[in-house]
């Protein structure tokens, strides 16, 4: 029998052999855990991430549901009477709610375009290029100046205005135009185009927050230029300004206010009617004028609000009716800009 005797070199070969190996191994099992742990996370960020996406596509065919369901209730409303909107009408309830499985699913209609139009201050030129339509500027200084604003603030907020919506590029007597806003730390241009939405505003020079708050519940950017149509049936206490900007100052506010609180709950049958009474009595208010006073109206503000698995969802739509019935859904505005 032979024996092999190993050298305490060789003892120590093996051993570090045996240690190396199992670093190896150590980290190797290390790396694994490691890219199982990845691998854990994003199934688990998958998974919720997928989740939420299906909650989200199903609050926004919720909302969508709604707006079908106001288009309905505007369309029975025209039914009824095509020819004059009032606060009595189907469309002009306070608003509803019902429950669905995990949620609730409420939605209101307001008047949409008893407002002032921001887009009235500029109409299309001879060339087709956006110019400045004079009536409409004047009508926003007087319902500027009849919310209390300084007359030359007000000019300033309606020269900003017709130059973020007109094709020129030459600046209106405090106005501002592309090289003021392209002087801006963030720099960026005018529109040169209609207001999409009244929260654009908030980009045009003069325009603070307080204005802006003050000006929104009475003014609209609806998809034409036409100017503002103030249905008399409809409007508010609060939009008593409305009245005083195309009766003229000589109509106070109080009194215009006064007038609306004592309209007929089925609302005036004609502007004749309107205008004989006494509040009007010695004002000069030509033809052009008393036509923008109407009885019915055309575009409609649908709010839904769907609550949905701990998550809301918000949706607001430009809904017009035409004189024929025909409705048609202009612009769909997600989520809360006011």
């Amino acid at each position: 029998m032979v024996f092999e005797r190993m050298s305490g070199r060789g003892y120590r070969g093996a051993h570090h052999e045996r240690g190396v190996a199992l670093l190896i191994v150590l980290l190797l099992v290390t790396v694994m855990s490691s890219v199982a742990i990845a691998v854990t996370d994003d199934i688990r960020f998958a998974v919720r991430r997928t989740a939420n996406i299906r909650i989200s596509d199903q609050m926004s065919w919720y909302a969508l549901g709604a707006e079908a369901m106001a288009r309905q209730v505007l369309w029975r409303s025209w039914k009824v009477s095509s020819s004059r909107s009032t606060l009595r009408d189907p469309w002009a309830k306070d608003g509803v709610a019902f429950a669905i499985d995990g949620g609730s699913i409420s939605g209101r209609i307001t008047d949409g375009g008893t407002c002032f139009n921001l887009n009235s201050v500029a109409e299309r030129g001879p060339t087709g290029l956006t110019i400045v339509r004079a009536t409409g500027q004047e009508q926003y200084i007087a319902l500027l100046t009849a919310l209390e604003f300084d007359r030359r603030l007000s000019a300033a907020l309606a020269a900003s205005l017709v130059d973020w919506v007109d094709s020129d590029g030459e600046s209106a007597a405090y106005g501002a135009e592309d090289e003021y806003y392209g002087a801006r730390l963030v720099p960026y241009r005018t529109a040169g185009t209609l207001l999409a939405e009244p929260s654009e505003l908030r980009a045009i020079s003069g325009y603070t927050e307080e204005i802006y708050q003050r000006l929104r519940p009475l003014v609209c950017a609806l998809p034409t230029n036409d100017l503002s149509r103030i249905n008399i049936n409809t409007v508010r206490e609060s939009q008593a300004a409305l009245l005083v900007m195309l009766a003229g100052p000589e109509l106070r506010l109080t009194e215009a206010q006064r007038l609306i609180a004592a309209r007929p709950l089925d609302g005036f049958s004609s502007t004749d009617r309107f205008f004989s009474l006494d509040a009007f009595s010695g004002l000069a208010i030509d033809e052009p004028t008393r036509r923008q006073f109407v009885l019915k109206t055309h575009y409609f503000d649908v709010a839904s609000t769907v609550q949905f698995h701990e998550a809301e969802f918000t949706m607001n739509s430009l809904v017009e009716v035409d004189d024929g019935g025909r409705l048609t859904t202009h612009a769909r505005r997600y989520g809360t800009f006011d």
